[in-house]
């Protein structure tokens, strides 16, 4: 995900979702960028009101981790670094293909 335009999906999804109070990042921590975006969605998320909590995940055991996690944490909205979708849809159609 750019990080200038994070907080702009993210305000984004809180006009989508207006009652999303709880709103998760799942960023990729072998990233460069992933402290700015952090940063820069943290000032967003204080902008609009709303509680952003961080996961980190960039190999397919974490994403299971991460999510687990998210499941349990009870958050209201999920944003996904971009350059982590790919990676989860690899994962997701790798684990088909295993089995």
């Amino acid at each position: 995900m750019a990080a200038d335009l994070g907080p702009k999906r993210l305000g984004l999804l809180h006009e989508v979702v207006p009652n999303a109070n709880s709103i998760a990042l799942l960023v990729n921590p072998t990233n460069p960028v992933t402290t700015m975006q952090i940063t820069q969605m943290e000032q967003g998320a204080r902008a609009i009101g709303v509680q952003l909590q961080i996961f980190k995940a960039s190999r397919k055991d974490e994403f299971v981790a991460a999510f687990g996690d998210l499941v349990r944490t009870h958050v209201d909205a999920l944003v996904i670094a971009v350059e982590l979708v790919a990676t989860i849809i690899e994962c997701r159609v790798g684990s088909r293909l295993d089995g």
